[in-house]
């Protein structure tokens, strides 16, 4: 599966453990992550506002916060948005 999003990609970074690359795209504002091993996507998820920036807080996909354009933290875990 390619790395295709709608507009373009914002932000590219693979995880520390390097089994997992972390995209996110514009318009509309959403996140890809692909597992490196099995060579596909492993989730998307659409989110309210552009992201800036982003970083992983564990060593996997597992923990991931992304700051917005509208000056908003998203933190999500493995399950999904955890808190805004």
């Amino acid at each position: 599966q390619d790395f295709y999003f709608n507009a373009s990609s914002g932000r590219v970074r693979m995880t520390a453990d390097a089994t997992h690359i972390v995209a996110t795209g514009v318009y509309p504002p959403q996140v890809k992550v692909y597992d490196t091993r099995q060579l596909s996507i492993k989730f998307e998820r659409h989110l309210d506002a552009e992201v800036v920036d982003f970083a992983a807080l564990a060593d996997d996909y597992t923990k991931l916060v992304f700051l917005g354009v509208n000056r908003t933290l998203d933190f999500h875990a493995a399950y999904g948005m955890h808190y805004r």
